[in-house]
């Protein structure tokens, strides 16, 4: 039998782990936003973190949606909880994002005399940034033109949680609605099903727009295409995942899999259309060509779920997720991803003035250095005096949430 302490030790493990791939994804994707000049880290990785965050959302909330079933009277009590949980955690960093952007605009015009496109942002996209309905920009955009008629500087990444707010409202009801029997045949059906509406709504697309970033942007953006991303972490909250090393085996074969993918395609594709080879890794149009489309998501979703199974298994051998600063950066994850497109203009900046007495390597690293730096300490201050405040007021009134209809 397994001591209280062991469990104890396992389960703290465990959590660190977690924060610790998270801080791991939200730092490759930071860095990969911030756009070197020549070599950029592949388009790829960002694709595998955020995958990463959308399976581990569906892993911890499918596992705390079933022990609030168990917990609350009924539905109406559920719903009562759950949304509670799920709105208060989200809507008030982004909603004071986007309050902030409001002072930045009157700065940005007093100072500059232009607003960078601000205005032009909100009036073409603040209906939908409010609804999260932001997912669909370039969905509608296709539906329009057929063309990228605007790119975003401040906003680009809020589409993310658009596709998280959608899944959260469609989850209760389907979880609590589907008999439990019937969840993991469910699963295992978006699984096949989707991939396939991947690769059907790539070939049609296709044939209407030779625009290829804005397919891939709708490709990985709209739920229809990439819902199942979801289904992986609920498979993985269904099933009992036991000390065994093939969860470990299984890691080894996808990553290095995904890897090769990763390079095979995009060698192709620099071949195919004569770009420089790390054009073709780092820029988001290429993503899907040469039969990505059919594979590359699969793969990068398969990934994710191995190592969180083998994470889950083996947290005493699986520690190089538990590193402080990857825990700290887990924690801020939410701060850091929100606020990033703020203080990203500065790291650009200094790098350009410094690269007329430094080599642009240097220059550029630098920026990169002070861009992390001022993001870490202001997402550290917003968590300690605004998030973790709220996030502290939504455990104390769950308790009398939970008082008002625990099952007898």
């Amino acid at each position: 039998m397994t001591s209280e302490n062991t469990i104890q030790h396992k389960s703290i493990s465990y959590f660190k782990s977690f924060d610790g791939i998270r801080g791991f994804c939200c730092l490759l994707i930071l860095i990969l936003h911030y756009r070197f000049t020549t070599y950029n880290m592949p388009a790829y990785i960002a694709y595998f973190g955020l995958h990463s965050f959308f399976i581990m959302s569906a892993y911890f909330i499918t596992k705390t949606l079933l022990k609030d079933m168990d917990k609350t009277t009924s539905m109406w009590q559920c719903l009562k909880v759950y949304c509670f949980k799920r709105f208060v955690r989200t809507f008030p960093l982004y909603f004071f994002y986007l309050g902030m952007l409001i002072p930045l605009y009157f700065i940005f015009k007093k100072i500059f005399k232009t607003d960078f496109g601000l205005l032009t942002e909100f009036k073409q996209y603040g209906a939908m940034l409010l609804t999260f309905t932001y997912n669909y920009r370039e969905t509608i955009q296709y539906i329009v033109d057929k063309k990228m008629t605007l790119h975003t500087i401040y906003t680009p990444h809020l589409w993310s949680m658009s596709f998280e707010e959608q899944f959260y409202v469609v989850f209760f009801f389907f979880l609590f609605f589907t008999p439990k029997q019937f969840l993991k045949p469910i699963g295992i059906f978006m699984l096949i099903a989707i991939p396939i509406m991947r690769i059907v709504g790539y070939l049609h697309m296709n044939k209407h727009t030779d625009d290829h970033e804005l397919v891939t942007l709708i490709l990985s953006r709209n739920a229809l295409f990439q819902i199942d991303t979801f289904f992986y972490g609920i498979l993985l909250a269904l099933i009992k995942v036991e000390r065994r090393k093939i969860w470990i085996y299984l890691t080894i074969f996808f990553g290095l899999l995904f890897l090769f993918l990763m390079f095979y395609t995009s060698y192709l594709t620099s071949v195919n259309l004569n770009i420089p080879f790390y054009e073709a890794l780092r820029e988001d149009k290429y993503y899907y060509l040469n039969y990505g489309y059919a594979y590359l998501d699969t793969m990068a979703n398969c990934f994710c779920i191995v190592l969180f199974g083998a994470v889950i298994a083996y947290p005493d051998k699986i520690t190089i997720f538990t590193n402080k600063l990857l825990v700290k950066l887990g924690v801020l994850t939410y701060n850091l991803y929100i606020f990033q497109f703020i203080f990203l203009p500065f790291g650009l900046l200094l790098a350009k003035i410094l690269q007329r007495k430094l080599p642009v390597f240097i220059s550029e690293f630098t920026g990169l250095l002070f861009y992390l730096l001022l993001l870490y300490y202001f997402s550290k201050l917003t968590y300690n005096k605004f998030e973790k405040p709220i996030l502290d007021w939504k455990d104390r009134y769950i308790v009398k949430l939970y008082q008002k209809g625990v099952a007898k």
